[in-house]
């Protein structure tokens, strides 16, 4: 552990886009994606909808992307980091590959070369690590407009933020039952609005 707790952000070489996904992908499968080796959040079992698109699952492309919100005309993610230097998108649809551009997304090296940091939050937040937040609040699903219970996981420490979101999937004739927490994105923030708006989630959801 290098980056304020967390494996230093990975510096990716200039290349196909897809077959840096990939191997960053083989990584993830062997300590996240795979059911086999997929970690629990507190007891409770991670879902990953195996949806596969060239190869990787489709909440994966998510995490590794993001949508089209103009940052190119203020400033981008990866400013000031290696990423930028062999970014080719700058954060524009019209720049991203076909996979991506059928997900309405952009592939972004930034999110990319801190993917690995999913099971490592995941292991924090089971250890009660002090730099961990966990909290739930009731939100409408981007994919299909449901409100649906939302659990969020997040690690701030130093130059590190970084957030795991899942659904909450419960039991269809034990309303009380949780089945299952429905992995959705994870993703570091990067704009400082979004992470004073998520401090005041949190402060809001967990207030007794």
């Amino acid at each position: 552990m290098e980056y304020y707790g967390l494996s230093k952000p990975k510096v990716l070489a200039k290349g196909n886009i897809l077959d840096l996904a990939l191997e960053e992908y083989s990584i993830l499968y062997k300590t996240f994606l795979d059911y086999e080796a997929r970690p629990t959040l507190q007891g409770a079992k991670i879902f990953v909808k195996n949806d596969i698109i060239q190869g990787m699952h489709e909440r994966y492309l998510h995490s590794i992307s993001l949508a089209d919100k103009k940052y190119y005309k203020a400033i981008l993610p990866c400013t000031n980091e290696e990423a930028s230097i062999n970014c080719i998108t700058k954060c524009k649809l019209e720049n991203s590959t076909f996979i991506f551009q059928r997900l309405k997304r952009t592939e972004c090296l930034y999110r990319l070369s801190r993917i690995q940091w999913i099971p490592e939050v995941i292991k924090y937040a089971n250890e009660n690590n002090e730099f961990i937040k966990i909290w739930r609040n009731e939100q409408k699903d981007e994919t299909n407009e449901k409100w649906v219970w939302k659990r969020k996981v997040r690690y701030k420490n130093g130059l590190a933020d970084f957030i795991i979101i899942f659904n909450e999937l419960y039991d269809k004739t034990n309303k009380n039952k949780l089945n299952y927490l429905d992995f959705r994105t994870a993703y570091p923030i990067f704009l400082p609005q979004e992470g004073v708006d998520l401090d005041k989630e949190y402060v809001k959801c967990t207030k007794k």
